[in-house]
């Protein structure tokens, strides 16, 4: 599930000259990630290029620019990240693999007074928040992303659903972020990328934390050996023992946690890739990105990635 944060690829169809007029590029994709394949543009693309990048975990929630070669006359047209994402999770705005039911058990756990302040790192479209200030109505929230779009489908959600006054949202880098008051519980889910790893998003969280707060996190992990594939496409994960003794080893107690179950994993991904193409049947550039995910999905990580979600205090 993860992707780059920020690289930069260029794939070259046979005959092309040296500007990239023919070719599909993309800001945002992963170190020999099924997407970038010459495959994945069957007939269209012979090479590809991939010059400098930044592995992530967040699933799915892509980051960079597309641009994918039309199928007649090959010029690429250029496909905004935002709006891929917010096609993707139209269905599925919890934007992580989990179901509503885990979402609400682990808010349950991380909300037991139903006063608490949260702060989510990286909120995205706001849902993790919605749905916690839904469930309780004397929470409040505050949410930070660098998308504006992301921002914008948040605040529109937070009016339609009657919870704008107790959400505050704010257009910002989540690891350079300052909360005027510390917050009860700090989410970030799929968003540890945007700290560098799982260990530094749990240094941002511990220093916006106020006393006896609650952490709720969301990481993935190796279920089993992975195929080379899987690990070229996916990065240096951890299985999950490893990944529970790291996050203790730091000084943080498991309270809850909720491990993505064989549904929820394969209900994110047909989300993720049949909302997009439900969306973009007239549109082939798109197209071809939802199909190569699920190509990369079906035949690359399937089988052996995992998804942890962890309710976590602080020692001390």
């Amino acid at each position: 599930m993860p992707v780059l944060a920020s690289c930069l690829v260029v794939g070259r169809a046979p005959g092309d000259s040296a500007h990239p007029h023919g070719s599909f590029s993309r800001s945002g994709a992963g170190r020999a990630h099924p997407l970038l394949r010459p495959a994945a543009f069957p007939g269209r693309c012979s090479s590809v290029t991939v010059i400098g990048c930044r592995r992530s975990r967040v699933p799915r929630t892509i980051a960079g620019n597309w641009s994918a070669p039309h199928p007649a006359t090959g010029q690429g047209a250029v496909v905004e990240r935002d709006l891929i994402s917010r096609l993707a999770h139209a269905d599925h705005p919890i934007a992580a693999p989990l179901g509503d039911a885990s979402v609400s058990a682990l808010l349950e756990r991380a909300l037991p007074r139903g006063d608490e302040r949260l702060l989510d790192l990286g909120c995205g479209g706001g849902e993790w928040l919605l749905r916690a200030l839904a469930l309780a109505p004397g929470a409040t929230a505050e949410g930070v992303d660098v998308s504006e779009p992301a921002l914008g489908h948040a605040r529109r959600e937070a009016e339609r659903r009657g919870l704008a006054e107790r959400l505050t949202l704010h257009q910002a880098d989540a690891a350079g972020f300052a909360p005027e008051r510390p917050a009860d519980v700090v989410l970030c889910v799929g968003a540890t990328h945007a700290f560098g790893g799982l260990l530094p998003a749990l240094a941002a969280a511990r220093k916006v934390l106020a006393p006896g707060g609650r952490v709720v996190v969301g990481e993935g992990y190796w279920e089993r050996e992975p195929s080379a594939a899987a690990v070229e496409a996916l990065g240096d994960l951890l299985d999950l023992p490893t990944t529970v003794d790291t996050i203790t080893a730091d000084g943080w107690v498991p309270l809850y946690g909720h491990l993505s179950t064989r549904h929820e994993l394969d209900d994110y991904e047909w989300n993720w890739t049949g909302s997009l193409a439900a969306r973009s049947l007239d549109q082939p550039d798109v197209l071809a990105i939802a199909a190569a995910h699920r190509d990369g999905w079906l035949r690359g990580y399937r089988d052996c990635f995992g998804f942890a979600t962890l309710l976590l205090a602080p020692l001390g």
